[in-house]
């Protein structure tokens, strides 16, 4: 995956994004962007089929199995339905915080995010307390 940096490189200058915004289009950071593109961070495999799929190209396109010109011609309207996530500087905080925790810890993270989503998402009265 040495040419993934190269690529995306390319394909964030083809579609005339800065590496903010690019980042943004992809939920991540400017830096995080700016490692893949200088080679001194490789992405795990779900973030390259996360990131072809946000591009709407295909995954041998950014592992470089597959040559660039596949998506020179790819209509940018049709790139993505996600629009980009604005986060608070709490939340960028606790994203921070969730990076930092070992497996063990993000596991236990999202299990509770998970369960606190159920019981606050179906509790009527904490939906009545909200609304008042």
């Amino acid at each position: 995956m040495s040419d993934f940096g190269d690529t995306l490189r390319k394909i964030r200058t083809l579609r005339g994004m800065t590496q903010d915004d690019f980042a943004a289009l992809l939920g991540t950071t400017k830096q995080v962007i700016s490692r893949y593109e200088n080679n001194q961070r490789s992405p795990k495999i779900s973030v390259v089929a996360e990131y072809a799929e946000i591009l709407g190209i295909p995954v041998c396109v950014l592992t470089g199995d597959a040559p660039l010109e596949a998506v020179t011609d790819v209509d940018s309207s049709k790139l993505s339905t996600r629009p980009p996530i604005e986060l608070s500087a709490q939340e960028r905080g606790l994203v921070e915080d969730f990076r930092s925790l070992n497996r063990q810890g993000q596991e236990y993270i999202l299990q509770t995010m998970a369960m606190a989503a159920t019981i606050y998402k179906n509790d009527p009265v904490s939906r009545m307390a909200d609304q008042a």
